[in-house]
Order: C-alpha cells, then structure tokens, then sequence
C-alpha cells in the first residue's frame, strides 16, 4: 500500500464554547482521492483549514508530506495547491492578472496547462473577477491551485456552483492528475455521486468527528440492509447484537442497517417463519444517511 501523503493525528479545532473538529485522525495514501463528506456545519472546511494553517488546532497535529502543517507552512504551500470554500479573489483584476499574480508567487508555472485549461473551461483571460459567475470563480480558483503543478491538491467543495458539463471536465481532470500526475488529492464534498463516481476512500464526518472511514468499495461491501417480513413477532434479542447499526421496524416489517457480517444477520433471520428476506447492497449517499442522522420518520 502507497505511505500516506496527508496525515491528521486526533485533530481538534475549539473556537470559544465550540468544538468545531473532535480528535479527527485519518491518513491519505499517495496518489489517491480523498473525500470528506457531511453536513453544513460537520467539520469539513475546518479540517481543511487546519491543514493550510489556518485555522490552529487545540491539539492534534498534521502532516503533509513529511511537513508539520502549523510549523513549516511556508514550505508546504509552495507544494500543495487549495481551493479554499470562500472564492473571494481580487474582484477588481481581470482573469488575466490574477493568473499572473498567482505566477509570481512560484519558481515553478505550468503556463501550457493553465491557457489550456483556461480555454477547455471557457473562461475569458480578459473577463473581470468580479463579473465572473459562481461556476467561473470556481474553475478560476481550481487553476489557481493547479497552475504550480503541485504534488497535493486540498479541494472545498470543487465542484460548488459549476453545471453538470464542467462537473464532468473537472472530475476528469482529477482523475487524470492521480493517474497521469501521481497528485494526492483531499477534498470535501456535499455531491455523494460525484464522490463515489472518483474517490478511492472516503470518511463521514458528523458533529466534528469522523463517523465512518474506510475504502469506498470497502464499505460497500462491510455495509449492507435487511429487509424481512416476519409472519410473526420476532423476539426482541434477535436485534441484539454488534453487527446491526440501525432498525427501522413497521409492524413485521423491518429494515436493519448491519455492519461486518450480513450473512450472519441473514442466517437468524432465516430461523424465524418470514414471507420476504432480502439483501440489499447500499451505495454512499445511502450510507451517509445512516451516519449523519437519516430522518425517523422514513418507512421500511
């Protein structure tokens, strides 16, 4: 397996009474694509934050290619590039300046790259930050964090404010720095299939910490639902046990989240007098309602 590029070590982030992001730790292994996943308000863009220097931890520490992220700032920046959840640029400046303003601050530029993405993107050199749409600031900002070809990519929501066509171009283009480039990316994300469509691993994060975490395909596999009619009433230990996670029940009908070993689930359940019992596989979105708090009310 790839070391890990990016590594966070019980990561907490208290800003007065809250604790934004609690003992957060996770590793990110070269070459791969990252996603943390959430809610508003889950931790995401603070962990992110950290990880520039930006925001400074209560305690915890992180790492990003060997650099300490608080203490050796300067030296990680000129390596990893960030899109930051804020698109705020110098409004006044026209595409043009800004790009070269960006070119100043690094020995190295890939001016191929950014004029062609700039031209696969559609974005005016000439065009004013300022009247640039939500998508267009978005994409500006992703070859700002390109354009210096680094060997780490922190993304905030990338895909926020573009439409489906240049979706797909900036996936492709990730995909492309990972296979192509060997880049390491971590990004954060609310589009659960765009996520599953390119991430290798993903972590859920809930109330600043992280609920689950694994390779997706993993817990694709490790996660599956129940669902069974009985024809008559279970016994109530029969839902007492590790594997299951979640039980939603209306009447005799139950659908039961289980983690680890289904088949053993599965092999009880055929024990009881049932008229239905199925397997169903769950895919991220699925998941993610599981860990950051699906609403009661939803049937079976």
């Amino acid at each position: 397996m790839n070391e890990p590029v990016i590594e966070v070590c019980q990561l907490s982030c208290v800003f007065g009474r809250v604790t934004a992001v609690r003992e957060v730790s996770f590793a990110v292994p070269q070459g791969s694509i990252f996603a943390l996943v959430g809610r508003n308000g889950a931790g995401k863009t603070t962990t992110l934050k950290s990880l520039m220097g930006l925001v400074r931890p209560a305690s915890g520490e992180a790492r990003i290619l060997g650099l300490d992220c608080q203490k050796q700032g300067y030296r990680l920046r000129r390596r990893v590039g960030y899109l930051p959840e804020s698109r705020a640029n110098y409004a006044y400046m026209t595409v043009s300046e800004v790009l070269q303003f960006a070119r100043s601050l690094h020995s190295c530029w890939d001016e191929d790259w950014v004029r062609d993405s700039l031209s696969e993107f559609d974005l005016s050199p000439g065009k004013r930050v300022g009247d640039l749409s939500a998508g267009m600031k978005t994409q500006l900002g992703f070859l700002l964090a390109t354009g210096h070809r680094p060997d780490v990519l922190i993304l905030d929501e990338p895909t926020a404010g573009l439409d489906p066509v240049r979706i797909r171009q900036l996936l492709r283009l990730l995909v492309q720095k990972t296979a192509q480039e060997g880049c390491t990316i971590l990004l954060s994300s609310h589009a659960l299939h765009h996520v599953e469509r390119i991430a290798d691993h993903v972590a859920v994060m809930a109330d600043g910490q992280i609920e689950t975490i694994g390779q997706i395909e993993d817990l694709k596999h490790s996660e599956k639902r129940i669902r069974v009619v009985f024809q008559v009433d279970p016994p109530q230990e029969l839902f007492e046990r590790d594997e299951i996670v979640r039980l939603q029940r209306d009447g005799r009908r139950f659908l039961v989240t289980v983690q680890g070993n289904p088949e053993r689930v599965m092999q009880d359940f055929r024990r009881i007098p049932h008229f239905a019992l199925d397997l169903l596989d769950m895919n991220l979105e699925e998941m993610f309602w599981e860990y950051t708090g699906r609403d009661e009310s939803d049937e079976v």
